[in-house]
């Protein structure tokens, strides 16, 4: 079984307000660490009928907070240096019982900026310090209260934009990902702990785990399964970047196509300005919508074509731009149109610069059919067959921007783009960041890299070597193994202040 890591002690106390900056009926100030009570205790003042729970002979004035039951509401007066702030509540949470791990403090407070800035510098002038974005869980995670996946699922909850998306990093917060990531690694160092004692001891002591002999070679079969695992894993990365930050959907086509009238329609009001002269659209216009709580990131682009007009120009790259980091596009063409070729030839030039440049990113193109309503069926059947046969057209739909024809099927497709599940989320093992990702695609490589040994007949010792690496990868995900502190730094400064 793989150790979790043990709680550090750290020993300055730092304190910031936990609730969102400006107005609002409650105000909450967060103090944690070694003299969280002491800081406390400087600057709340017990009201007189609530003495009668502690025994004052007992507490100092600086240790009175210590003295007060865990987890209970005290009224009292917020000062500084015996000027009053504000009269609120005081709660208290002891080591180890806390979100950090340490001794916590929280004051609530009125909700206000100058109220909350007064108590906020008034506990800085007791002794603690201003903390850093995201200290407050980074302090949970070294302190062994959470592993990293989980104080990432703490940001991503955070900033939750639907909820699916909520539902999606509040699995990972309970610990889901953590548990299959655990359970592939323990699986890893059943095998390396067997390597090993054939490695230290004689073939007469141990059984050989890397047996060639048909239903013996376990080895084999186990690192198959392991790497099926991983594979299955880092196939929610899609989903779950998605889930996260949002469907980035660029709209794309020549002048006049009905992009800007598309844009509108999903987001059901007159976003972008439509007329009937081309090249209206000279910079790219982003809006998020959410389709049965996918979040979705909309980018209306101009019009392809060829411009000497600068400002035009300019804008026709930035369309070109949002092709390359789009994961799905919606390419639109008139079908009323006699030809659409013209159309489809700036379609598959974006492609070719995509993939000469490196930058596909497997995408979904569906080719979206407008002015539906103007064109005879037939015709739209001849384009759908024709584009059928084209491998980089994920799809085509027939839509009127105007009328608000194929709405319904457009939103089935751009959901079914975005997930791989009909209920995204609600089961939540998606892994959500890149460094996740990165991690994953490691120790997948490391154990192919061990099937293939094994297969060329290669030492157990050459085996032992990408064993140990695919653990440490495997412990890079859930924070068990990290050589850098700037990767915690850039986790948690990705934090607000206060979390």
């Amino acid at each position: 079984m793989i150790k979790k890591p043990q709680p550090l002690f750290i020993d300055d106390t730092i304190a910031a307000v936990a609730t969102a900056v400006g107005e609002g009926g409650i105000g909450v100030l967060r103090v944690s660490g070694s003299s969280a009570f002491k800081v406390a205790g400087r600057i709340f003042e017990l009201n007189q009928s609530d003495r009668s729970y502690i025994r004052e002979e007992e507490a100092e004035v600086n240790d009175l907070i210590e003295s007060l039951e865990p987890r209970r509401l005290y009224f009292g007066r917020i000062h500084n240096g015996g000027e009053t702030i504000d009269y609120g509540f005081i709660v208290s949470f002891k080591d180890p019982l806390s979100y950090t791990g340490e001794d916590v403090v929280e004051l609530q407070t009125h909700g206000g900026v100058v109220v909350m800035q007064a108590v906020l510098e008034a506990a800085m002038k007791a002794g603690a310090r201003l903390a850093e974005p995201g200290e407050f869980t980074k302090r949970a995670y070294l302190n062994g209260k959470i592993d990293l996946t989980q104080a990432e699922a703490v940001g991503e909850l955070i900033r939750a934009k639907t909820t699916l998306s909520m539902r999606s990093a509040r699995v990972r917060l309970e610990g889901a990902l953590s548990v299959r990531v655990d359970s592939i690694r323990d699986d890893i160092f059943a095998l390396t702990a067997g390597l090993e004692a054939e490695l230290d001891f004689s073939e007469d002591e141990v059984n050989d785990i890397v047996s060639n002999d048909g239903e013996e070679d376990n080895f084999t079969e186990t690192l198959l399964d392991i790497s099926a695992k991983l594979k299955e894993l880092i196939s929610t990365y899609n989903e779950g970047r998605n889930l996260r930050d949002g469907l980035t959907t660029a709209i794309l086509g020549k002048p006049n196509a009905g992009k800007s009238s598309l844009l509108n329609l999903l987001l059901r009001e007159e976003r972008a300005i439509v007329t009937s002269e081309p090249g209206t659209t000279r910079d790219t216009i982003e809006e998020l919508i959410s389709i049965r709580e996918l979040p979705i990131r909309l980018i209306d682009t101009a019009g392809l074509r060829e411009s000497s007009d600068k400002i035009e120009t300019a804008g026709i790259e930035r369309a070109r731009k949002s092709f390359k980091r789009a994961s799905l596009v919606l390419f639109v063409v008139d079908a009323s149109k006699e030809d659409i070729e013209e159309d489809i030839r700036e379609l598959e030039g974006l492609i070719n610069e995509s993939e000469e440049s490196e930058d596909n990113n497997d995408k979904v193109i569906l080719v979206i059919l407008n002015k539906a309503d103007l064109t005879d069926k037939d015709k739209l059947d001849a384009i759908a067959k024709g584009m059928g046969t084209r491998p980089y057209c994920s799809g085509t739909i027939p839509v009127s921007a105007l009328t608000g024809t194929g709405l319904d099927s457009l939103e089935d497709a751009l959901f079914e783009a975005g997930t791989t599940t009909a209920d995204a989320g609600s089961e939540g093992l998606c892994v959500a960041t890149l460094r996740q990702l990165t991690a994953l695609n490691s120790a997948k490589d490391a154990v192919e890299r061990v099937l293939k040994a094994k297969n060329e007949g290669l030492t157990k010792d050459a085996l032992a070597v990408d064993l140990h690496l695919a653990l440490n990868n495997l412990g890079e995900v859930t924070g068990e193994v990290i050589s850098d502190d700037a990767i915690l730094d850039k986790i948690f400064h990705e934090f607000c202040i206060g979390k």
